[in-house]
């Protein structure tokens, strides 16, 4: 979950404290997925950006079949029942219970197959009638927010599994995630003392000038934990 950014701050600085977090979590932010060995298959790397295996095929079936579909507009009588009992098949082995236990080659088969067949789908219901489509894409946001819940629920399987997890460290899997968020809250805690920013936990003059003093800088420099975005106002827990 990415820091949140106090919204009584001008929104100008809370622009910049985005960017600030988007400069630091470009690299792992669409990972989704431990950076470890265990996951290595599921994260395809290119160059600093890590990205997640299942999401690239997804979106390159959907794109490569969005572009196919625009170009030739296919019309056939058999174009409906054969994607859809295609898309039936592809949702019905992409059940997380199920899909996790596959062979990779599958799982990108499948993932590959789920893009490419949600426009051919769309645009076969569209030659029916609008209403259809609109039906079908609510239908497939359904299923999807669906899937998203089934697969929370097995997402920390593997890592409950994993030897590291007992040993009190950052594990290899979220070391790359760490080191770059603590740069970010390095980074968001000069942006935010230059502007005069005081948060609300501290037990400090609020007439002083959150600058320099007795009333800024000292009080950092007792409470340095105090100034890091972690999630909310107060000082990170230990």
């Amino acid at each position: 979950m990415p820091p949140m950014i106090p919204q009584q701050l001008p929104i100008s600085t809370r622009l910049r404290l985005r960017w600030l977090l988007w400069r630091h979590r470009w690299t792992f932010q669409w990972a989704h997925k431990p950076l470890c060995d265990r996951f290595a298959r599921d994260v395809v790397r290119l160059g600093p950006m890590r990205l997640c295996r299942s999401c690239l095929l997804l979106y390159a079936g959907l794109i490569g079949a969005a572009a196919a579909v625009a170009i030739f507009r296919p019309v056939s009588g058999w174009l409906l029942p054969a994607v859809a009992a295609a898309m039936g098949v592809t949702l019905g082995l992409s059940i997380p219970r199920i899909y996790r236990h596959m062979p990779r080659p599958a799982r990108d088969l499948l993932r590959l197959m789920a893009g490419a067949l949600t426009p051919m789908l769309l645009w076969a219901l569209v030659g029916i009638a609008w209403p259809l489509a609109g039906a079908g894409a609510a239908v497939g946001v359904i299923l999807h927010l669906l899937y998203r819940r089934l697969r929370r629920r097995g997402m920390s399987d593997p890592c409950t599994r994993c030897d590291q997890l007992s040993e009190g460290r950052i594990c290899p899997g979220f070391a790359h995630q760490a080191r770059c968020l603590r740069h970010y809250d390095q980074a968001a805690t000069d942006l935010l003392l230059a502007t005069g920013y005081r948060p609300q936990v501290l037990d400090v003059n609020p007439a002083a000038p959150f600058q320099s003093g007795p009333g800024g800088l000292k009080a950092r420099a007792e409470a340095p934990e105090a100034f890091r975005l972690s999630g909310s106002d107060s000082p990170k827990s230990t």
